[in-house]
C-alpha cells in the first residue's frame, strides 16, 4: 500500500505541498458579500434576451451544483477517506470548506 493511503495517527506532515495548497487557498479568501453583481443582475433583467438570460442562470445553478457536490462528495467525501494523512485532511476540509460555503453560498 502506498504510504498516501496508509491511516497516519501522528500529527506531522508528510506532505508539505497540501499544507501550502491550504494556505493559499485560505489567503485568497473571498465572500460573496464582497461581490456587488446588481450590475450583472441588471444586465440579465434588462440587456439580454430571454433565451440569453435563460443560458446564463442555467449555468451559473449548473456551477453551483457542481461546487456543491465537488465539496461536499469529492473534497469531504473521497479525498478525506481516501487519504487518512493529516497533512491531506489539511488541504481537503480547506478546500470542501471553500466549495460548500464561499463559492457555493445558499442564500
Amino acid at each position: 500500500m502506498p504510504r498516501l493511503l496508509e491511516p497516519k495517527y501522528s500529527y506531522t506532515f508528510d506532505y508539505p505541498e497540501a499544507i501550502q495548497f491550504a494556505k493559499v487557498q485560505s489567503s485568497i479568501f473571498w465572500t460573496d458579500d464582497e461581490i456587488n453583481v446588481e450590475k450583472d443582475i441588471q444586465d440579465i433583467r434588462v440587456n439580454m434576451t430571454e433565451a440569453e438570460a435563460h443560458g446564463v442562470i442555467t449555468t451559473l445553478r449548473l456551477f453551483t451544483l457542481y461546487e456543491l457536490v465537488a465539496g461536499r462528495d469529492y473534497w469531504l467525501g473521497r479525498v478525506l477517506k481516501t487519504f487518512p494523512r493529516p497533512d491531506i485532511e489539511r488541504m481537503a476540509a480547506t478546500f470542501g470548506f471553500f466549495e460548500l460555503n464561499v463559492h457555493a453560498p445558499s442564500k
